[in-house]
């Protein structure tokens, strides 16, 4: 795949492993059980690919969003933990679309404008300070070349929260649609994360994904 270096991979690893979830930062309007709708991107274009990953950091789920119902949301650890599996979407798409969905994520009035060579040597980036996604984090190069970058909090939150069902439902559906998972594969790889273990048990948890398919 030839592509010129206006394109980024953009790695999303909680509600963003649903593609209907993510095109809405890209096209605009409310997601699926979302109380809050989304600008869009100025460029409306569609991302060019997306395929399934993971990610080598621990996903978490901590503070509260009113979008989704007061719930926690999904963060990762900043430090690489090898024995871990965070499954994700990558999605390539431009460097404006990029700093566009920066903007929507931190929930910013104001364009953003990413230094993308500070952000290639230093690792990361604090695009915008106490906000709940406001770090924008270099992951690695894909095998084309192509750097991969995601978007988290600029420390780690000690504290974890229960995530809404509503939230859940997204996350559970880009995992059945894009990574092929069976409810009971769900249920395994959302029962040990936090926010969860301690909130949900596992039969209420299963009850919940088996009912909620889209």
């Amino acid at each position: 795949m030839m592509v010129d270096d206006k394109y980024v991979w953009y790695l999303g690893y909680g509600s963003n492993v649903s593609k209907d979830r993510f095109n809405c930062y890209i096209l605009g309007g409310t997601p699926i059980g979302s109380k809050k709708g989304l600008s869009g991107c100025r460029d409306k274009t569609l991302p060019k690919e997306s395929k399934p990953t993971f990610i080598n950091h621990e996903l978490y789920f901590s503070q509260s969003a009113i979008t989704w119902n007061n719930g926690g949301v999904a963060f990762i650890k900043k430090e690489v933990n090898n024995s871990i599996k965070t499954l994700s979407m990558m999605y390539l798409i431009t460097k404006q679309q990029l700093e566009d969905v920066a903007k929507q994520e931190s929930g910013s009035k104001s364009l953003l404008t990413i230094d993308f060579e500070e952000l290639l040597k230093n690792g990361y980036i604090i695009f915008r300070k106490n906000t709940k996604y406001g770090k924008l984090l270099y992951i690695e190069k894909d095998v084309n070349g192509i750097p991969i970058f995601t978007i988290t909090s600029e420390n780690d939150f000690d504290e974890v929260s229960k995530p809404d069902v509503s939230y859940l439902y997204i996350i559970a559906d880009g995992l059945r649609k894009n990574h092929g998972m069976t409810d009971k594969e769900i249920l395994e790889y959302f029962s040990d994360k936090g926010g969860i273990s301690n909130e949900y048990s596992k039969e209420e948890l299963l009850k919940e994904i088996e009912m909620h398919r889209q």
